[in-house]
């Protein structure tokens, strides 16, 4: 290798380092709440039964019942797994909080509605 490409290369190693992932990518993390299938709560719809429901979602974070109706929460507020931005190994961001909740209405044991929020920003909690 000639000195002009290890010049090359090492200033390209070092510019990579500066700028981009510290080391790898980390885990998705719960704070609060438990993990679930977010993206699957779009399934769900009024007439499928409790077991359709916790086959696509797993078990609720809560469950409470008022005159009948069963209601299933789904909560998670977590850390996303992705990148910590780093620049010569100080941190300078991390990804994002999001917090997200879904509650499935169910009478007898079949689904009468489902209420959800979208995924946000919850960094500021």
């Amino acid at each position: 290798m000639s000195r002009s490409t290890a010049g090359t290369f090492v200033a390209l190693l070092v510019g990579m380092s500066a700028s981009g992932c510290s080391y790898a990518l980390h885990p998705h993390r719960t704070l609060e709440g438990r993990a679930y299938q977010a993206d699957r709560v779009a399934e769900v719809h009024a007439g499928m039964t409790d077991a359709q429901v916790e086959a696509a979602l797993g078990a609720p974070f809560q469950t409470s019942e008022d005159e009948g109706l069963v209601v299933w929460r789904y909560f998670e507020r977590a850390q996303l797994r992705g990148c910590r931005r780093s620049v010569f190994g100080i941190t300078l961001g991390d990804t994002p909080i999001v917090a997200r909740e879904a509650k499935i209405c169910l009478r007898g044991g079949i689904v009468e509605r489902v209420q959800s929020s979208n995924p946000r920003d919850a960094s500021a909690r």
